[in-house]
């Protein structure tokens, strides 16, 4: 392993780390509060954003780490 990826390994282990605590914190909410708990961490959940939707790849902003996070926790259940 090159000096030049061990940067990029702790930055992706650090955002690695901070979407396990971000997902962990929704399942900690939502077991206390019901799906009330989603409100908790979700902006305009009420809101017009599903007439608003588009699927422009330009449009769509998904960090990876959290989004590997969920596929991989959809696949264990």
């Amino acid at each position: 392993m090159s000096a030049n990826s061990e940067p990029v390994i702790s930055e992706n282990v650090a955002r690695a780390i901070e979407a396990l605590q971000r997902v962990r914190s929704l399942r900690e909410s939502i077991l206390a509060k019901g799906i009330d708990g989603i409100y908790d961490h979700f902006e305009d959940i009420d809101g017009d954003w599903l007439e608003n939707w588009t699927e422009d790849a330009e449009d769509i902003v998904v960090d990876e780490a959290t989004s590997n996070t969920v596929v991989q926790s959809a696949q264990q259940h």
